[in-house]
């Protein structure tokens, strides 16, 4: 996320991982910086997850404050504690909490994912190849 000097928010995103619960989570995570770190003081932020645990200590705190803001705005941690769905989740629980809330199964099932520390789960409800896609016309515009 940069901070433009006219105060212009900007958020660049990778698609490094081709999936819907990632591209929500980052997008969010970058939205957080926006309202929360960002300012005339500290107009660039980067996150490299290969740096973690490795960065000064502010940097640290700042992207675990927007990794909770991002957890719980996607999935308000009062209904994720009412409703812990573990690894062995059935698609029939996996969709009727996302139809609760509204959101992407996807993103119930990368939540359940990182939550297990096993990415191997739940792979076919993470939406696989399914952002490129919304994206690969508009680069093959600029590139032409």
């Amino acid at each position: 996320a940069i901070l433009l000097p006219d105060g212009t928010p900007v958020i660049g995103l990778t698609l490094r991982y081709d999936r819907i619960d990632y591209f929500w989570f980052c997008l969010l995570h970058e939205l957080a910086h926006v309202s929360k770190h960002l300012s005339t003081s500290d107009r660039l932020i980067i996150d490299d997850l290969d740096l973690r645990g490795k960065k000064v200590e502010k940097e640290d705190i700042i992207e675990k404050e927007a990794d909770e803001m991002t957890r719980n705005g996607l999935i308000p941690k009062r209904i994720w504690d009412k409703n812990p769905i573990s690894g062995k989740a059935s698609t029939a629980e996996i969709y009727a909490l996302a139809e609760k809330l509204k959101i992407h199964p996807a993103i119930i099932a990368g939540r359940i994912r990182f939550e297990q520390n096993n990415y191997r789960l739940l792979s076919r409800h993470v939406g696989n190849k399914h952002i490129r896609k919304h994206f690969a016309d508009s680069f093959k515009a600029k590139v032409s």
